[in-house]
């Protein structure tokens, strides 16, 4: 929802994250291979929010994001399964 280079990230996060002022997020593991790098977190709008689960992939080329694409599923209620989310 961003568009590309280092001032429109700048200008689409400062804004959301300042209308969220209560948002938390944990990370849970990163993982890389290559210039490829995968984020899991967890991110909550509050202390009561169940939140989302995302995960952020990253490529990197120089020690700088060149590519970023992200999967964002909401923390169920009550789980179909034992195995969790993170």
């Amino acid at each position: 929802m961003a568009a590309t280079g280092r001032d429109a990230a700048i200008g689409f996060l400062e804004p959301f994250f300042a209308s969220h002022p209560g948002i938390h997020y944990e990370i849970k593991r990163v993982i890389a291979d290559g210039n490829l790098v995968a984020v899991h977190s967890w991110g909550r709008f509050s202390e009561t929010d169940r939140g989302v689960a995302v995960v952020d992939i990253l490529r990197i080329e120089g020690c700088r994001v060149m590519e970023h694409w992200d999967v964002v599923q909401p923390v169920p209620e009550k789980a179909a399964n034992t195995n969790g989310m993170f």
